[in-house]
């Protein structure tokens, strides 16, 4: 993997090679294992090269065609490496045939339809002499980035959004609406006006003046999957997973693993651990813990320490050395302005603390890849559209199988709001549900994603498709649509690490979107795809544990022990003309005495999660505005 830059002139002059080195050393924290160069006329190329695959040893990018017709960077991962070398009827040793090779021949083969036959973790840029043309594309799901910027006299494109930015001629404004306020707010703009980004699975492509982008891919074509028994839907799933997580242990040095007591991470350390062992290799996982007391300010019905859940799954699993991360060495004001010094764009979070403290531990143990259970959510575990599979049941009149799923249900979950819920919400229309979620009443301001003003984008963002999601996982899709934000392929990348995420594999969500609903939830019960497979593998308290893990639990308290320190980077945000434009600085203040109070309860981390993210977006706009 790593990054890759470059530079169409679309005025046809020469590129100038210390843009290019501009660029190169623009991309701010990146470890690389060495870099290169190549320009031609009006075209320039660059990468920054991580060796952490076997096949990345023979890695040396950009690449050139024999006739010097084609020209490829990239930052790339191939997982299916023997099917493309197959059909490229490539002839040498395929282990020493690097990723970049196989893309530059898949491209001579197929063109700019070449992206639907890939998978894996990409980012490609192709000059194309023979057609005048730059072409760009970017994985399924984006879990590498991939931004770009145009102007009347050049079209230029980096993996880091600073490498754009150390062009002296790429402005550094300001575009508030795409700051992340409520819900995903990615979509192809970025919070610098000017600068765009490549979505999942999109392409994109530079001919005589004209930028075109389309989508080459889309969750919602996947086939549906029928087979003829409960036992040979988990067969299939398991092969699908299993090789999911077993392609992405290629690795120099030693694999890890972020693990939580939830059920994503928990399945891929069930199914590396005993891989890693038939090579010979020990997993690493890596698990946040609290630094202080958070039996007081974890909400009900929330776990605030998953530490004993995570040893547990290491004690069955085997194979498998915990270590448990408290990060004793950031403040969260230093955390956030770490990520924003590698990922150069606000994050709408306030867990930098723990990704940063896990990067850093797993860099001390020589860790070169390191899994992550993010998006499983919305693929092994999704719930399941309940309110689909119960339609469905009443329209086809099964009457007993409708019966026995709310009695089930009434069983699982006592009370009579959780019945009331699935005996209504399948009899309302969609559009209904429309006009009634509209009609709702709004929430506390504190309960915001955001401290943004109104008028700077604060309300609810991008619309979802309902239309187009209505019977079909809506989160996932609402995800695909607005994009990824990449932060972790770019802090990991800081670190000399690649982060890996096996739940979100092309085929493992085309699998899991093409599920009927009965295998993801029935009997009164969700999540069943991934707790049957795992079924033995992972102990039951896991599996059934029905508290959901709650991220930097203790922020409260680490924002009172460094509270001179956020007072003052407060201080500074109240002082700023630009950020008391944009952001509610009253709002955050009251933020900032309710999570400094003692002694702090659930209350107070909201507060404190509040203000996390209030003072990322204020010292974004403010390193905006100083330049």
């Amino acid at each position: 993997m790593g990054a890759l830059f470059g530079i169409f002139n679309l005025d046809g002059a020469p590129v100038d090679p210390s843009d290019l080195g501009r660029m190169r050393l623009g991309t701010v924290g990146w470890e690389s294992d060495g870099h290169g160069v190549w320009s031609e006329g009006p075209v320039g190329f660059g990468s920054l090269l991580l060796s952490n695959t076997p096949e990345a040893q023979h890695e040396s990018l950009p690449l050139t065609s024999e006739t010097c017709q084609l020209a490829l960077t990239a930052a790339a991962r191939l997982d299916n490496r023997d099917e493309l070398a197959a059909h490229l009827e490539s002839p040498c040793d395929r282990s020493r045939l690097s990723d970049g090779s196989l893309l530059l021949s898949a491209y001579r083969k197929w063109g700019t339809d070449c992206p639907a036959r890939l998978l894996g973790d990409w980012a490609l840029a192709v000059w194309d002499g023979s057609r005048k043309q730059l072409f760009l594309a970017r994985d399924h799901f984006g879990a590498t980035a991939l931004y770009y910027y145009r102007d009347g006299r050049r079209f230029a494109f980096a993996s880091s959004i600073r490498g754009l930015l150390a062009l002296p001629d790429v402005p550094r404004r300001l575009n508030p609406t795409a700051l992340p306020g409520q819900g995903f707010r990615q979509g192809a703009a970025t919070a610098y006006a000017g600068i765009f980004r490549l979505t999942p699975a999109q392409a994109l492509s530079v001919r005589d003046g004209m930028v075109r982008v389309w989508q080459y891919w889309s969750p919602l074509e996947a086939p549906g999957v029928r087979c003829r028994s409960d036992r040979e839907y988990l067969e299939a799933f398991g092969a699908v997973y299993g090789e999911a997580v077993r392609c992405r242990l290629r690795c120099t040095g030693n694999v890890g693993l972020m693990l939580s007591g939830g059920l994503d991470s928990s399945s891929i350390a069930a199914l590396a651990a005993p891989e890693l062992a038939r090579r010979g290799q020990r997993l690493k996982a890596f698990t946040s813990a609290p630094l202080y007391d958070v039996s007081g300010t974890t909400p009900e019905g929330r776990n605030g320490d998953e530490s004993a859940e995570t040893a547990a799954i290491c004690r069955q699993v085997g194979n498998t050395d915990l270590l448990v991360v408290r990060g004793e060495t950031l403040t969260p004001l230093a955390a956030v302005e770490r990520a924003l010094e590698v990922h150069g764009l606000p994050y709408g979070g306030a867990n930098h603390i723990w990704i940063l403290e896990i990067l850093a531990a797993a860099r001390s143990q020589k860790v070169g890849v390191l899994l992550d259970g993010w998006g499983g959510n919305f693929t092994i575990s999704w719930t399941g559209n309940r309110e689909r599979y119960l339609r469905e049941l009443l329209l086809g009149c099964h009457w007993g199988e409708y019966a026995r799923e709310l009695s089930a249900w009434r069983r699982a979950r006592p009370g009579w709001r959780p019945l009331a819920g699935q005996l209504v919400r399948p009899l309302i229309p969609p559009m209904w549900k429309e006009h009634l979620r509209r009609l709702r009443p709004a929430q506390p301001r504190l309960l915001r994603r955001s401290a943004l003003k109104a008028s700077a984008g604060g309300r609810p963002g991008l619309k979802s498709d309902r239309a187009a999601v209505q019977a079909r996982n809506p989160g996932l899709q609402h995800y695909f649509r607005n994009g990824h934000t990449a932060l972790s392929f770019e802090l990991g990348a800081a670190f000399g690490i690649e982060v890996r995420q096996p739940a979100m594999d092309r085929r493992v969500i085309e699998f899991c979107m093409g599920l009927p609903e009965n295998q993801h939830s029935r009997d009164g019960q969700d999540r069943l795809l991934v707790r049957r497979a795992m079924a033995g593998r992972l102990p039951d308290d896991v599996l059934w544990y029905r508290k959901r893990g709650i991220q930097s639990a203790d922020i409260a308290q680490r924002v009172l022990a460094s509270r001179d320190e956020v007072e003052t980077a407060l201080h500074r945000l109240e002082g700023a003309a630009a950020v008391r434009e944009i952001l509610d600085l009253p709002s955050l203040r009251r933020a900032f005495d309710a999570a400094t109070r003692e002694p702090a309860g659930p209350e107070e981390l909201l507060h404190a999660i509040y203000l996390v993210r209030g003072l990322g977006l204020g010292l974004f706009v403010l390193s905006v505005e100083h330049g």
